[in-house]
């Protein structure tokens, strides 16, 4: 839920940025529950939004709103649980 005001971001390329509101849930997303980014890594992301996703404007959030996610949690995306 943290992403919805990223939506229009994520899925319209005329949309130049991010609106603050999209990173400040973005901010709180990799604060609280880092995790969820292997939905935006593994393409799963796609199946929460109400449209397609351009992935690479999605992985460009962290550059784009100044966040810096944390590896450890980025690792566990790529290894099983």
């Amino acid at each position: 839920m943290a992403l919805m005001p990223c939506v229009e971001y994520a899925t319209k390329t005329d949309v130049p940025a991010p609106p603050s509101v999209c990173c400040d849930g973005f901010k709180s997303l990799v604060e609280m529950a880092p995790i969820c980014l292997c939905h935006g890594i593994n393409g799963n992301i796609g199946k929460f939004m109400p449209a397609p996703i351009d992935l690479t404007r999605m992985m460009s959030l962290p550059a784009t709103c100044g966040v810096t996610p944390p590896v450890e949690a980025l690792t566990k995306c790529f290894s099983k649980y």
